[in-house]
């Protein structure tokens, strides 16, 4: 016999999500919640950062988030819940030749070159990427400068990319940790800190932005 095929993670979903309850699950009761003292207690055992379950700690390290803060929990079930649940589905017909991936691929090289020299406009940040052989193995490469300068533009436009909220978020987490850590390490946090922490929240969401993006697409 052959090897039995995996479920893919759509099918995984649907699965759990039709799954019966638990007639052995425990119900609080009304106001249980708002006591301050059980729902404090509770959390502890809940968000408990040494005792995490392999899939949950795998999501903390690709999402390279921190499991001992209670906000990058609400942070890391966001980024889930959005991928799963928050995007609108694509619509059947002819395929578009930039992918959804292509554009978070397009502003994560954006943001890096741009990081260089936060100075520069988009145009001339556009014209640096297209001079850098590092950059040779992109799909945007091959493209002319007005396509690049084109697609970033889409790919910054919500009406357009409708992943870059997604992107802004883990954008600003990023931020927000960054700023953190230079007030301790009593140094100035600059344009260019921020670039770069925009440019790893892209490179950071290009697989699951990819893996959407082709199950939307076998589906659609």
């Amino acid at each position: 016999m052959g090897k039995k095929r995996r479920k893919t993670a759509r099918a995984r979903l649907k699965q759990l999500i039709e799954r019966p309850l638990n007639p052995f699950r425990i119900v609080a009761r009304e106001g249980y919640w708002r006591d301050q003292k059980n729902w404090v207690e509770a959390a502890r055992a809940a968000f408990d950062a040494e005792n995490l379950d392999e899939p949950i700690r795998l999501a903390f390290e690709a999402f390279k988030l921190d499991p001992q803060s209670p906000v990058e929990w609400r942070h890391l079930l966001y980024l889930l819940a959005s991928i799963h649940f928050g995007m609108p589905k694509g619509k059947a017909g002819k395929p578009k030749v930039w992918r959804d991936n292509d554009w978070c691929e397009l502003l994560a090289d954006y943001y890096q070159v741009a990081a260089r020299n936060p100075a520069n406009k988009k145009s001339a940040v556009c014209r640096s990427m297209k001079k850098d052989k590092a950059f040779s193995d992109r799909y945007w490469f091959s493209k002319k400068l007005a396509t690049v300068r084109r697609n970033v533009n889409r790919a910054l436009d919500r009406k357009q990319n409708k992943y870059l909220k997604l992107i802004d978020d883990l954008s600003e987490r990023r931020i927000s940790v960054g700023k953190d850590a230079a007030k301790r390490e009593c140094r100035a946090w600059t344009k260019r800190d921020e670039l770069l922490a925009r440019s790893s929240a892209c490179v950071d969401l290009i697989p699951a932005i990819e893996a959407l993006s082709t199950r939307r697409g076998s589906s659609s």
